[in-house]
């Protein structure tokens, strides 16, 4: 009997492995991750040279870090995932020490409509127009593009606050910059590409940018209301228009507003980039007990090659170059300013080499200049000329 009993148990068990084996599989499958958390960063190293500066000031001679991120991405599984970005820098505040903010920090989810792909982020996200122009250019190691550095070439009236534009420009007494966009901020976004062809991005945000957050004197509970659509007819080849509303303060009915249409257009070939931006912007604010808004208006332009020469030449060689025009005029709501204009245009160069995939540096000249009739600030007695060596790192 006991014989008997020790064969069906034996029986039993050979049955069932293959059933408790799956089981144990999938609970194994079910809670180790699908991947680890990857984890990149990227330095942007620089030594500043100033040859002249409009005014009196000295010129600075100084080595920086211009920026330093840390990224972490985790794919939650085939539809979830996150991204946390941590971006160190120092701003030319009164605290002069390096300080962290959080750049991106979203979570992502990307079903498959069958159509095509379709991604919706929600959290701290990368403004759409910046991160394309950014993308296609490859440009951020050496300066921001000029729709979110839109301070040094577009003159605010109103803008008690003078101070140094950005790391890189130098002090004109009085000058103060108008900003029309952020390369990210808090809120909501989805995108939506079909067979590599259309891009259609939406997004609405708070409008006060990742290192204010949720800023209730500046924008009230007004938003950024965005819309990007991209076309790429031909390998290499991007086409996209773009417009951005945001609403600052309104319970004026609609009078406080900072609002941008855009066209873009990039080619590359051989990893030499080209591209340029048309932009055409306008402020309007009223401040009680004015009956009018103040209206500025704004045109930005924004060319620049890129290129590594490695395809043509077998030595990788790198050159880049940018062209950037920016006017300003303020049409009404001004008083004495009322009509009164600036234009202000920037032109840079640079010569550098790529030592790997991960190492690149290169030697940049930009010259800056800024002009007006009507605005004695806005009119500089002579051009703002930098050098740089700047330097990029990436794991």
């Amino acid at each position: 009997m006991r014989s008997t009993r020790s064969i069906l148990f034996l029986f039993i068990v050979f049955q069932f492995y293959p059933v408790l084996l799956m089981a144990q599989s999938a609970v194994e499958t079910r809670e180790a991750p699908k991947e680890s958390v990857k984890v990149s960063g990227v330095l942007f190293l620089q030594w500043l040279k100033e040859i002249e500066r409009p005014g009196d000031g000295e010129n600075r001679n100084s080595f920086d870090i211009q920026r330093a991120y840390l990224n972490a991405a985790y794919q939650i599984d085939e539809i979830w995932s996150m991204r946390l970005t941590l971006d160190v820098a120092n701003d030319n505040g009164t605290d002069q020490r390096y300080q962290a903010y959080l750049k991106y920090a979203y979570i992502q989810a990307a079903p498959d409509p069958g159509f095509g792909k379709l991604a919706v982020q929600f959290g701290m996200i990368g403004t759409s127009v910046i991160s394309l122009i950014d993308k296609y250019s490859d440009y951020r190691w050496l300066n921001e593009n000029f729709i979110n550095a839109s301070n040094i070439i577009l003159h605010n009236q109103k803008s008690a606050n003078m101070g140094q534009l950005t790391g890189r420009t130098p002090i004109a007494t009085g000058w103060s910059g108008q900003s029309i966009d952020t390369s990210a901020d808090l809120g909501v976004g989805v995108n939506l590409a079909v067979a590599k062809i259309l891009n259609f991005d939406v997004q609405v945000t708070n409008g006060e940018g990742y290192k204010k957050t949720n800023d209730i004197t500046q924008n009230d509970d007004g938003k950024a209301y965005l819309a990007l659509l991209s076309i790429t007819p031909l390998e290499g080849l991007c086409i996209a228009g773009y417009m951005r509303h945001l609403v600052t303060n309104d319970s004026e009915a609609g009078n406080n507003y900072n609002r941008y249409y855009g066209l873009s257009l990039f080619y590359a070939f051989r990893d030499i980039r080209a591209g340029a931006s048309f932009v055409m912007a306008q402020v309007s604010t009223m401040t009680p007990p004015a009956t009018d808004p103040a209206i500025a208006k704004y045109r930005l332009f924004d060319a620049f090659v890129m290129a590594n020469l490695k395809s043509l030449t077998g030595v990788p060689v790198l050159f880049a170059g940018r062209y950037v025009l920016g006017f300003t005029r303020y049409d009404e709501g001004y008083a004495g300013a009322n009509g009164a204009e600036a234009r202000a245009r920037v032109w840079a160069m640079g010569v550098g080499y790529q030592f790997n995939n991960f190492v690149r540096a290169m030697l940049y000249l930009e010259d800056q200049h800024s002009y007006s009739d009507d605005i004695a600030v806005a009119d500089w007695d002579h051009a703002a000329r930098n050098v740089w060596l700047k330097a990029e790192a990436s794991f």
